[in-house]
């Protein structure tokens, strides 16, 4: 919704700040039924949100695709 929009237009300009992205890095929101593929990243992010919480049936479905890095 707009409230996430927002945080993640906030995070990629603390990120442009701190000199950790390149200027010309962009952000485009869709809306889920307009592109098929945000189901990748939804489910991934499922996927942790839930190993974090205790649940590793998502993660272990994933296997050696999945790399986690802790920044």
């Amino acid at each position: 919704g707009p409230s996430d929009d927002r945080r993640d237009i906030d995070m990629l300009n603390a990120l442009r700040s701190q000199h950790r992205t390149s200027p010309a890095t962009t952000l485009h929101h869709r809306v889920g039924d307009g592109e098929p593929m945000l189901w990748v990243p939804d489910c991934i992010c499922g996927a942790i949100s839930s190993l974090r919480t205790g649940d590793e049936t998502y993660a272990a479905a994933l296997g050696e695709a999945l790399t986690i890095v802790d920044v």
